[in-house]
């Protein structure tokens, strides 16, 4: 009866599954933490409602899970021409501009979008993150303390400062207001993806040795704390792989990346860094398939990546 029973679960998944719309299943597949087959089914969602506004952000924030700014921008540029004068919306264009390198651009829009709710505390801090990638400091500053006089309790703007602090490089106290942001709210994964990144900075500049393996250990508990909270966060595996290859602790190295490359294949730097931690551990025949990937990937790396798949 029990075999029956799971039998009948299955097929209605099944059933379920093919019966919902692209649109849904990328709703699932996001949900879940699917990027990849999420991405699959961008373009016959978009085929099939090319007026969706709420689809164009969703495959715009998948597009950005993936390191794809450019198509993410052209998501949410179609969302924007769908429903104009959204500040969220706004908020992502400006966001994508600003990773790649329009600062400019990515001012204006949030001007125009401070205009469209000038209460809106998220605006200022937006606009916040966009003037500190474009290096802008002090616009940065004035900004981020605009929206802690509207909302002083508020765990972003915390968050916000922080980014300031580490722009700076004074780790200590971005480290500070990312805890104080998490004191705020334990759930919020970004803060505590950057508070991870805080430790490592303070470990690599830490002169006492001890105290730099402190701050490294730290920065490793907080990278389990993500992978726990959110399995398959990729950035998490990325980073936590990344500091056990340069701390040299190429085991753990290798299982974290071994979880990001399987989440994110095209992730060429991730896979580079697993490559390398398989050759430290001798394990050669793992090692020789991911560095010929590799060197087929990163141009840059190519001839050492065939040396090392040479040599094993």
């Amino acid at each position: 009866m029990k075999n029956v029973l799971k039998l009948l679960v299955v097929l209605i998944s099944i059933i379920n599954m093919y019966g919902q719309s692209s649109y849904e299943k990328i709703r699932d597949y996001v949900y879940s933490g699917d990027y990849m087959n999420a991405a699959a089914l961008i373009q016959p969602a978009i085929k099939e409602n090319p007026k969706n506004e709420s689809l164009m952000i969703i495959c715009g924030d998948i597009y950005l899970e993936l390191d794809k700014p450019d198509s993410a921008l052209i998501m949410y540029l179609k969302a924007d021409d769908i429903k104009g004068d959204e500040p969220s919306t706004m908020r992502k264009i400006a966001h994508t501009l600003s990773i790649l390198g329009r600062h400019d651009e990515a001012v204006k829009e949030m001007k125009d979008a401070i205009k469209e709710t000038p209460n809106d505390v998220q605006n200022y801090l937006e606009i916040g993150r966009v003037y500190i990638k474009a290096d802008s400091l002090k616009l940065a500053e004035f900004n981020i303390a605009k929206a802690r006089e509207i909302n002083k309790s508020m765990p972003d703007a915390y968050v916000a400062l922080g980014d300031l602090y580490f722009a700076q490089k004074v780790y200590e106290l971005a480290k500070n207001n990312y805890e104080e942001a998490l004191s705020l709210n334990a759930d919020l994964i970004e803060a505590r993806i950057k508070l991870a990144t805080a430790y490592y900075w303070l470990g690599m500049r830490e002169f006492d040795k001890d105290l730099a393996n402190e701050f490294f250990e730290r920065s490793l508990k907080e990278w389990n704390t993500i992978t726990k909270k959110d399995p398959k966060n990729a950035k998490a595996y990325f980073e936590q792989g990344k500091i056990l290859y340069f701390s040299q602790q190429y085991e753990n190295a290798a299982k974290s990346l071994y979880e990001y490359v399987t989440l994110r294949p095209t992730g060429s730097l991730g896979r580079w860094y697993l490559a390398q931690s398989l050759y430290e551990l001798r394990y050669c025949d793992s090692a020789s398939i991911q560095l010929k990937i590799c060197a087929n990937e990163i141009d840059s790396i190519k001839s050492k990546a065939l040396r090392l798949a040479a040599r094993c």
